[in-house]
């Protein structure tokens, strides 16, 4: 949380120089980019990363990243080809072909985390976060003295995530085979990817309706409140819950009742950390956000009143989301994540259709998330209560069905066939 703290505070300095450099459709078309760029984050490693972090074997936690890393190369292969053909045929903007590239530097974050949480390598966790938050705000400024264009922006953004890539170095264990372990874990992949998948484009929604309904210009205005408030809670709380659900992967591999306190403790604390910025947003947004970054940023302090109790919502329970996922829990990820995605279609266009004002929409779209997170606060609890009693009634069974091989089982007497 430190590391991540430190640097998010770097990039947060640099946003006032930033928003007298860059127009707020300048920076509502490097918006819509990267919103459509967060969508396939998710999906471009299957998730894998989080399996890793559940499975005993160190080679085969290995292996599952190598696998992920793979999956995020063929997804920004593929999307790149996917932006040529667009700027071919529909002769769409150009900067859409940095879409692919940015989709894998993005996936670097979710690989190299997993990897340096597993191995409980906090430091390192902390140095690869601060650079991230710091090189941001400090990349896109520099680049924007040079040339004030969405091309400064997205290099910014692609060059933060570089910084993930010590954490991937080759390992020195042998691991299984590729093919093999997708065949193991394509099941996995399918639920868990689909559900990163439908999370991701929930949380674009915003961006990609408010572009549709309201146009470019508002996207910035939108872009540069989440940027204040919600990016940097939201790396804060990530780095942060990190180590919690390292440590509670570790407890749930050894069968530890007491994870769920764990978890409680670690959304308390995010609660009270998250509660004096949000405070503070909620009051003196519509006041500071003019004063700080020109009075051109007017509508943004009040969108980022607005979204201070959604964001405050957001910071408590999202990072422990991936719980559900490591207990054996993903069909209620899903459904959470579909359920997330109906809220916030259904907020967001409503009010559009009511005639009211972008403030309005997000207010209720912010609104309409502390439902949803409560509800996945209780899901994720309840997923992690009733893990350490389902892995023991597992073992239980398993050593019953031993003893009975070593006894003979009087219903089985054909020989031909092993007892397993």
């Amino acid at each position: 949380m430190l590391g991540s703290g430190l640097g998010t505070g770097i990039g947060l300095l640099a946003t006032p120089f930033i928003s007298r450099i860059f127009e707020p459709a300048v920076y509502g078309s490097f918006a819509l980019i990267t919103g459509v760029v967060s969508v396939f984050v998710g999906i471009s490693t299957f998730r894998l990363e989080v399996q890793s972090l559940s499975v005993a074997d160190d080679a085969e936690a290995t292996a599952l990243i190598r696998l992920g890393l793979v999956a995020s190369c063929a997804w920004g292969a593929a999307l790149t080809l996917a932006a040529c053909v667009a700027v071919a045929i529909w002769d769409v903007n150009g900067y859409w072909l940095s879409t692919g590239i940015l989709v894998f530097l993005a996936s670097l974050q979710l690989l190299g985390s997993a990897v340096l949480t597993r191995a409980r390598r906090y430091r390192s966790l902390a140095t690869a976060n601060f650079v991230q938050g710091a090189s941001l705000g400090v990349v896109q400024l520099l680049l924007g003295l040079a040339s004030a264009g969405v091309g400064s922006l997205l290099a910014g953004f692609g060059a933060a995530r570089l910084g993930w890539l010590h954490a991937l170095r080759h390992s020195q264990h042998e691991m299984p085979r590729i093919a093999t372990l997708w065949k193991k874990n394509w099941r996995f992949a399918a639920v868990a990817g689909s559900s990163a998948f439908l999370n991701s484009l929930t949380s674009a929604l915003p961006v990609l309706l408010t572009s549709t309904f309201y146009g470019d210009a508002t996207v910035g205005q939108l872009a540069i409140a989440t940027r204040i408030l919600l990016t940097p809670l939201g790396i804060v709380s990530q780095s942060a819950a990190s180590a919690n659900i390292g440590e509670v992967g570790r407890m749930l591999r050894r069968g530890d009742a007491a994870a769920a306190q764990l978890v409680r403790h670690g959304m308390r604390d995010l609660f009270a950390i998250g509660l004096i910025p949000c405070s503070l947003a909620g009051v003196l947004g519509t006041w500071a956000v003019p004063f700080v970054l020109g009075k051109r940023w007017n509508e943004a302090g009040l969108l980022l009143s607005v979204l201070a109790v959604g964001t405050l919502a957001q910071f408590v329970a999202a990072p422990f989301s991936q719980l559900l996922n490591m207990t054996g829990n993903s069909r209620w990820q899903l459904m959470w994540d579909t359920a997330r995605f109906c809220v916030t279609v259904l907020s967001l266009c409503l009010a559009w259709a009511l005639g009211l004002s972008p403030v309005w929409a997000i207010g209720s779209w912010s609104v309409a998330l502390v439902v949803v997170y409560a509800a996945l606060v209780h899901l994720t609890i309840r997923a992690v209560v009733t893990y350490p009693r389902h892995a023991v009634t597992i073992r239980q069974e398993l050593q019953g069905n031993q003893l009975t091989a070593r006894r003979g089982n009087p219903i089985s007497l054909d020989t031909r066939r092993p007892v397993r």
